[in-house]
């Protein structure tokens, strides 16, 4: 029998940890989220969870349901916005549904149906894509009550600059419009000293994002992750309440394995 121990992560002020004795199914899926996953090995890897976005986009560009990939057009809805307008439609009750349970957020790095369709969507609740863009899924999750979310990432060294912090949130919620998707997960991991401009930028990117997001989508999930400790894990000083405080979700990053710091013991074990 395979025993998981999942931390999951928190919706405003609830922290949920449990253990579970999956069935096939759900084992199948777990399996499944890992194989979308690339390992690398070497002194320079970067991981693709971790990429600062630097493409442009068409500050001006809206979504229309006539550039909708799927064939139901209600599912290139934001979850959050066909709530409002279509409380009845089957995806939504599916939604509602979920929004009342523990988040089960995936993270997915690129993969195609054969790897996704074998999520176990029925438990899933969030599902962030990792630098690349799948309509297909989009419509499959949409269809199962499941959001879908973008990863954003900001460079350090620009965190003290307003405009900079401005202009970046403003590419994410056009590209965010533009794909049909329901939020943003801000995966921020680098080191950074307290009592500084950069840690106080971090606070206000996420206020702001936050702020923008809920404006321009209603009910949209902004979430932000997080080390295990608030302790200075890998340097990282962050203001951990205040950006709680602003975010939707704050996902714990408790996995079972080393993070960062390669050298030393596995605090982890």
């Amino acid at each position: 029998m395979l025993h998981l121990t999942i931390k999951l992560l928190t919706r405003k002020k609830r922290t949920t940890s449990f253990t579970i004795m999956p069935s096939y199914k759900t084992a199948l899926v777990l399996a499944s989220v890992l194989l979308c996953i690339t390992t690398t090995s070497g002194k320079n890897y970067v991981s693709p969870l971790n990429v600062v976005e630097t493409f442009p986009i068409k500050h001006d560009a809206r979504a229309s349901l006539n550039s909708c990939p799927c064939k139901n057009k209600l599912l290139c809805m934001p979850l959050s916005r066909a709530k409002n307008k279509y409380p009845t439609a089957p995806h939504v009750l599916n939604f509602i549904k979920k929004s009342k349970k523990t988040e089960v957020f995936a993270f997915v790095v690129k993969c195609d149906a054969s790897v996704w369709g074998k999520f176990d969507w029925s438990k899933l609740t969030t599902v962030a894509l990792a630098n690349f863009y799948d309509a297909e899924l989009i419509c499959h999750a949409h269809q199962h009550g499941v959001r879908v979310v973008k990863l954003g990432n900001f460079p350090t060294t620009k965190l003290g600059n307003i405009t900079a912090r401005r202009n970046w949130i403003n590419i994410q919620i056009s590209d965010v419009t533009l794909k049909f998707l329901d939020g943003i997960n801000i995966d921020y991991e680098d080191a950074l000293d307290p009592f500084t401009p950069e840690q106080y930028g971090l606070t206000s990117l996420v206020k702001e994002t936050a702020e923008v997001f809920h404006t321009a989508i209603p009910g949209s999930q902004v979430s932000f992750d997080v080390a295990w400790s608030a302790r200075g894990i890998d340097g990282r000083y962050y203001e951990y309440k205040k950006i709680a405080d602003y975010s939707d979700v704050i996902f714990i990053m408790a996995y079972d394995e080393q993070s960062q710091i390669l050298k030393g013991p596995c605090a982890a074990r």
